[in-house]
């Protein structure tokens, strides 16, 4: 069986929300950011591929990359928050997301972009899980270098913290798929983090060593899930966690682990002794 990271990770964020999106394809809209998110991706990858050329890339260029993404968007295709239906139109949310993928894509042309020597870009790799069966995840890396780093772009919100690219089984997946299938280690991962704010866009590196214990514990958590997956077990996620709420999950509001439609019956027994 073989699966991407993207959906091993849904599945441990949410079982019964992996359940309706995969097996019942019941595919909902993404959302605004990762509408952002994608559009910041397409500029990067053109910003790489052109690295090492001599063809000169203007802000204007990067701008209409992404508006280009931007809107060919549908309607159907991006889902608005609650908190963003009580601020505005869904076009006022398309221009907004245009403007500051516009702003990320800046951000990493000027900070970032001069300082990555890219091999290659979007570079498939299949990464084989341990266990009886033959399961794998397909993932596309970024960019690998010349000299074998591997680097991610990610769009955020907010700051994710300095041990992020330690913290990320996506780096370590991807250090073991590239050893795998090169016979090349990657000395180091990076993620190249762009958030925006009101004092401008913080684009920064954040760099880790995954070394073959990291690479084992990333790839066994795969394994469990995907373990998961061929045993039909779709755990909803804790009804406390950012994970179980109305503006993370497009199930929220019909799940009965979510909103909590589903009849639930308390059985008390009480005895008195005298």
């Amino acid at each position: 069986m073989r699966l991407s990271h993207s959906q091993l990770n849904h599945y441990n964020l949410c079982g019964q929300s992996y359940y309706r999106h995969y097996i019942l394809e019941d595919r909902r809209p993404a959302g605004t950011a990762a509408l952002r998110g994608s559009a910041v991706d397409a500029a990067v990858t053109m910003m790489l591929e052109l690295k090492n050329t001599t063809e000169a890339l203007s802000e204007a260029d990067v701008d209409q990359a992404v508006w280009q993404y931007v809107n060919a968007a549908d309607r159907g295709d991006v889902a608005l928050t609650v908190a963003e239906k009580a601020k505005g139109s869904f076009d006022d949310h398309i221009v907004t997301v245009g403007n500051v993928a516009c702003e990320l894509s800046h951000a990493y042309r000027q900070k970032i972009l001069p300082f990555v020597d890219p091999l290659y870009t979007q570079f498939e790799i299949e990464v084989p899980l341990s266990g009886p069966d033959d399961d794998s995840v397909l993932m596309y890396l970024d960019v690998v270098e010349r000299d074998g780093t591997i680097r991610d772009t990610k769009t955020k919100n907010r700051w994710p913290g300095d041990k992020a690219a330690d913290q990320s089984s996506q780096l370590a997946l991807y250090a073991a798929g590239l050893e795998a299938l090169t016979g090349v280690r990657s000395p180091s991962q990076k993620l190249d983090v762009l958030v925006p704010g009101k004092r401008g866009v913080r684009a920064e590196t954040i760099t880790a060593v995954h070394d073959a214990d990291s690479q084992a514990r990333a790839t066994g958590r795969l394994s469990l899930a995907a373990a998961g997956v061929r045993a039909g077990s779709f755990q909803p996620a804790s009804p406390d966690s950012w994970k179980c709420s109305e503006n993370w999950c497009p199930y929220w509001r019909e799940c009965a682990y979510g909103r909590g439609t589903a009849p639930t019956t308390h059985l008390i027994s009480l005895t008195q002794e005298d």
